[in-house]
């Protein structure tokens, strides 16, 4: 990665180390590599502990990804930064579904 290539959302970026470390340098992973990694995203506001739920989550994103989704990202970043994590997570259970996914 070289200056510029990050934008505001996207996957977590991750270190030559990062990627052997987590057994992600099989050709099938190359999917995550497509998108600039961002400095938030799916994964850092709503993965648990293990690298395989993150993994599904920037998938998700970049399936997903839209102008809607990132701006809900971004606000959903500052939330944390106020607030905390757990706090918005429970924000989050509580929103019915109907809110959090407009059709």
């Amino acid at each position: 990665m070289c200056c510029g290539e990050r934008s505001i959302v996207g996957p977590r970026p991750l270190t030559q180390l990062d990627v052997e470390r987590l057994g992600w340098h099989q050709s099938t992973e190359d999917w995550r590599f497509a998108g600039n990694p961002g400095i938030t995203g799916l994964s850092q506001l709503m993965a648990g502990p293990t690298a395989r739920f993150a993994r599904r989550l920037d998938r998700l994103y970049l399936q997903k990804q839209s102008l809607l989704l990132d701006l809900r990202l971004i606000a959903l970043s500052f939330a944390v930064n106020v607030a905390g994590k757990r706090a918005v997570r429970r924000w989050l259970k509580a929103v019915p579904a109907v809110v959090r996914h407009p059709r």
